[in-house]
């Protein structure tokens, strides 16, 4: 179209170059008639609308063009009034205070004509007002230790109503509640695995971030606690059994330092062993000062009742046996 308009420049009564002008026209209206269709197909009646205009730029009154444009203009208005419904229904359900269903009717009136007005209003004032019966909700699943639920619904909020009042504070201590239980939960199975150590790491930083919890906290750090404790309880009943008196004695003695009310029966088996180490070692110190003055028999009775108190204590066995062989 650009040479058959040089072509008018140069020689305005070319009837040629007019006849190519009209036919570039026509087949540019076309395109955009053909083009504006398909938009319509897809539900973008404004996109639509600016190629028909265009066409009717290129050719005033172009049929085709005009045709759509009225198509499209009648759709607007079925919007319209299916949107005003829409509304209508909204304001109907806001009387009755049913803010859910306001909501909804409102969105789909929005949706089919975003320039309502009165809807875009009782739009947000539905929001809000769910925002706030939301909230509120998650308040009482708050109160009753349902913090991942809690915070759901918080954060759901944020993305609509962000300068709800309160709902930072509220995302952030509920935040900390989560990461909490989530950390309590995790050394609750390292315990379980007497991985005491690393248990009692997350519990303090549970501890550290929960203001609601700190209860159900501490008594998590108890189990681990007397988790750690009775596997030294069961070290020192090793060392019994495998007649360790001493070591028996150390492992109960550091229990006891840690419980000072009591643990199981530590008190006790410190009390029976520290009596039985300490009459064996009478009974020894007794026979070893027969056995320098050469009284053989004394000797012998002083080690096997140091034995009888002590299985395997000191070398006694072997000295027995040569005692007793003349050795």
């Amino acid at each position: 179209m650009e040479s058959f308009g040089k072509a008018l420049g140069l020689d305005p009564d070319n009837s040629r170059a007019r006849a190519g002008i009209v036919r570039a026209k026509e087949k540019l209206a076309k395109e955009a008639v053909r083009e504006a269709g398909a938009l319509q197909l897809e539900g973008d009646l404004e996109g639509a609308l600016k190629l028909l205009n265009k066409a009717t730029a290129f050719i005033p009154e172009y049929g085709p063009a005009v045709a759509g444009m009225t198509s499209i203009t009648g759709r607007y208005q079925d919007r319209a009034e299916r949107a005003s419904g829409r509304y209508n229904l909204g304001s109907r359900a806001s009387g009755e205070l049913q803010w859910r269903q306001t909501y909804y009717q409102t969105g789909l009136a929005l949706d089919l004509d975003p320039s309502l007005e009165r809807a875009k209003k009782l739009h947000e004032k539905s929001g809000r007002r769910l925002a706030m019966e939301t909230f509120q909700e998650a308040r009482e699943m708050e109160a009753n230790g349902l913090y991942a639920a809690a915070l759901m619904d918080y954060t759901g909020i944020a993305e609509d109503w962000p300068d709800t009042q309160g709902l930072a504070e509220r995302i952030e201590t509920v935040g900390r509640e989560v990461k909490a239980k989530e950390l309590s939960r995790q050394a609750a199975m390292l315990t379980r695995k007497k991985e005491f150590d690393k248990a009692g790491e997350l519990l303090s930083e549970a501890f550290t971030l929960s203001d609601n919890e700190k209860a159900e906290v501490s008594g998590l750090m108890l189990e681990n606690k007397i988790g750690r404790y009775e596997v030294e309880y069961h070290r020192a009943q090793d060392f019994e059994l495998e007649q360790q008196f001493e070591a028996a004695l150390e492992t109960y003695r550091a229990i006891d330092a840690v419980w000072v009310n009591g643990f199981l029966d530590v008190k006790t088996r410190i009390s029976y062993l520290s009596a039985a180490v300490e009459e064996a070692t009478k009974a020894w110190q007794r026979g070893l000062k027969a056995e320098e003055q050469g009284d053989t028999e004394v000797a012998i009775d002083a080690y096997e009742e140091a034995l009888l108190l002590y299985p395997g204590f000191k070398d006694l066995e072997e000295r027995l046996k040569k005692l007793r062989t003349g050795d």
